[in-house]
């Protein structure tokens, strides 16, 4: 890793020293490596368009070795055209910092209504303010230093924040540091709560001025430093190669054809994407399809077309064509729809698992198009959908639920599927939730033993897939010594409750006035009774449900690891809770987008819970499970029950940490340590089993 890492030093020395010979400035480079992972991240800015251009071959390296996931390339969310240096970016994080600090201060001393103006106010007095160049984005005044500025009212960003502060009547002493961190959670609620036309940028609000790009942008926004002219280049020097890769020459084709379309050249757009199509890529050949069904990029409709090549993608088998030509035969091409075409080719589709093909089945099932009427297998259908991400139809399948449609009646299940749909901001499932008879609900499956302990939510039994399963095939285990295969089923059918949050540290020292817990470590990320419990071991963890089960005289443990899976999904079986992407703050990560990323642990419940009501199943901290480390679910133990031989001195953690990149926290990555480890990520949340059966 040290090799590598030396190795990329060098190389963008070289590509610095390019740079600054020509004349363009060079860019702000940045290595970051994560040794957990064994991946190395390359950070630039945007600010060196022309030198990237102009070296767009020894970026080659860079493109290959992202497509192959070996590297992490961010982008960072800086204003394009301006050189970058070590003292500007940290005058721009501590001019973020004030900007954050400063409005929240006002949103929390004068409300929302001051807080909007002053958003206004402080995008007109930047705009007033900051020397700004022709065509130039006016928001990177905060990253501006003395020279930017025009002079006069303002010596520096910091005297234009205060003097924002004075518009608003607030007073800077009451923006300490103390008090900031004091309602930082408040302040988080009500910008998520507030809508604005100003063109402030707000992301600069959370302190986090650099922004996570998805990967499939990543590659995107590399592409977008190659001329269309160095593809043709790649593509003639990848055919006159002994070894002619046709895969990879498919791929430039598609890439030159989306840049193409992108920049308005659709005849030449479209040119590609056919002699991508005609060397065999089935994508190339859907693109095509959607592109003359839709109409899209200026093309002109043409329905036999767009039929000719979605038919010649979907023979291949690609999935997303099999739902189009489905499409294509529920709405007809020249001779009126065809239903059992339709149906057939949305079932071909659906069973690869691609979620809008699932949800036209349910219509499909639910109205007899092209086959029978059967609400059963609609309901499995839209339960698919829903699981696999379509989280918009989530309300729908909790009314089958609910009311008996297709399936039984299962009112914990509809109040789970409520939840995920209230949370993606349906508002049907918002007013049903009001209703008396789901808050009696809720009432009965939550509890509280004593009142330092924690509050449980029971959870509905059920069955589930555990384990990772990609259809893509691009995931790769991040941890080699205990792997997420293979995906097998398991039925979880005796009832138990979870508590909703990780263990505070309100809990934990109750039971350690109690004579049950050690009186471990203070650690500087978690300092607040409402903070999860950190530096404790495994052991220390079963101290805790012990006190916990003589205390209540309930069978208080830790969860097993598939117990944990299976309330960590809250009824999903995607990457995250929310789909296979996770959204911005929705959880604490390294870089989720949160206040407490990479910092410290957040309050617990700072985050929205999923179906189960169970908060931070993503990040915020680790959780011991009860299980042994086993390299993988080979022979695992059914019905999940606990894996209680094997390398017992070392236990699972599930669930990833403040510390830790998004990787790290989807649901089903897993870690191991030993059993006296006491490390500030990793923290527990318990269960209880329960002895109704019949509660849900």
């Amino acid at each position: 890793m040290k090799k590598r890492v030396i190795l990329a030093g060098i190389f963008f020395l070289a590509v610095s020293g390019v740079c600054q010979g020509a004349t363009v400035p060079a860019p702000y480079v940045e290595i970051r490596t994560n040794d957990s992972a064994k991946t190395l991240s390359i950070y630039f800015s945007l600010g060196c368009f022309h030198c990237l251009e102009f070296l767009d071959r020894r970026l080659t390296w860079i493109k290959q070795r992202v497509d192959k996931r070996q590297l992490n390339v961010r982008f960072l969310e800086l204003p394009g055209m301006m050189p970058f240096w070590e003292g500007r970016t940290r005058q721009a994080k501590k001019n973020s910092n004030l900007a954050t600090k400063y409005t929240q201060c006002i949103a929390r001393e004068k409300g929302e209504e001051a807080y909007l103006k002053a958003l206004a106010d402080i995008t007109r007095l930047a705009k007033e303010s900051v020397r700004l160049e022709s065509g130039r984005d006016w928001s990177w005044y905060v990253f501006a230093q003395e020279s930017e500025l025009k002079g006069g009212k303002f010596s520096s960003v910091a005297d234009l924040l205060r003097y924002m502060l004075e518009m608003a009547d607030v007073d800077e002493r009451k923006c300490d540091e103390t008090s900031f961190r004091k309602y930082v959670k408040d302040a988080k609620n009500l910008y998520e709560n507030i809508k604005t036309t100003s063109d402030f940028p707000l992301y600069i609000l959370d302190g986090k001025p650099y922004k996570f790009d998805e990967d499939n942008k990543i590659v995107d926004q590399i592409d977008r430093f190659y001329a269309v002219n160095d593809i043709d280049e790649q593509i003639g020097r990848a055919r006159k190669s002994p070894r002619v890769n046709d895969r990879y020459i498919e791929r430039l084709l598609i890439r030159k054809a989306k840049i193409l379309l992108e920049r308005g050249d659709s005849r030449e757009g479209v040119v590609s994407l056919k002699t991508a199509a005609d060397t065999g890529s089935a994508n190339a050949a859907y693109s095509l399809g959607k592109i003359y069904w839709e109409g899209l990029y200026g093309v002109a409709v043409d329905k036999q077309k767009g039929f000719y090549w979605a038919q010649r993608s979907a023979e291949k088998e690609n999935m997303q064509a099999r739902h189009l030509l489905g499409v294509m035969y529920e709405k007809g091409i020249g001779n009126g729809p065809q239903p059992e075409k339709a149906f057939a080719w949305m079932k071909k589709s659906a069973s690869q698992g691609y979620t809008p093909a699932m949800f036209a089945l349910y219509r499909y099932y639910k109205h007899g198009f092209g086959v029978k009427k059967d609400d059963h297998d609609a309901h499995l259908s839209l339960r698919n959908s829903v699981r696999n991400g379509n989280i918009s139809a989530a309300f729908l399948l909790a009314q089958n639920y609910k009311n008996g449609w297709g399936v039984k009646k299962r009112p914990l299940v509809a109040l789970a599927w409520l939840r995920v749909a209230a949370v993606a901001g349906d508002k049907n499932a918002i007013n049903e939730l009001k209703k008396p008879d789901e808050q009696e609900l809720i009432r009965k499956t939550t509890f509280k033993d004593c009142i330092n302990c924690p509050e449980m939510t029971v959870v509905p039994t059920g069955s589930f897939l555990m384990g990772v399963f990609r259809s893509d095939g691009m995931y790769f285990d991040q941890n080699r010594k205990a792997k997420a295969r293979p995906r097998h089923f398991v039925n979880i059918s005796n009832p138990f409750a979870v508590s909703r949050f990780e263990i505070t540290n309100r809990n934990w020292n109750t039971c350690v006035r109690e004579g049950g817990c050690p009186d471990t470590a203070k650690s500087k990320v978690s300092k607040s009774y409402n903070q999860p419990k950190v530096n404790i071991s495994w052991k220390d963890a079963n101290l805790y449900v012990d006190w916990l089960s003589r205390k209540t005289g309930r069978e208080y443990r830790l969860l097993t690891e598939s117990e944990w899976e299976f309330v960590a999904r809250g009824g999903m079986m995607t990457d995250y809770i929310w789909g296979n992407r996770m959204p911005a703050l929705m959880a604490n990560c390294k870089t989720c987008g949160s206040l407490w990323d990479g910092l410290l642990t957040a309050p617990v419940g700072s985050f929205k819970a999923n179906g189960y009501s169970v908060a931070d199943t993503h990040g915020n901290v680790a959780e011991w499970v009860q299980d042994c480390l086993h390299s993988s679910y080979a022979g695992k133990p059914p019905g999940g029950k606990a894996w209680e031989h094997g390398q017992c001195d070392q236990r699972i953690v599930r669930g990833g940490a403040w510390n830790q990149d998004l990787d790290s926290i989807r649901v089903y990555e897993r870690d191991a340590y030993p059993v006296d480890s006491r490390r500030n990520f990793i923290g527990f949340r318990v269960a209880v089993s329960l002895q109704d059966k019949n509660r849900d």
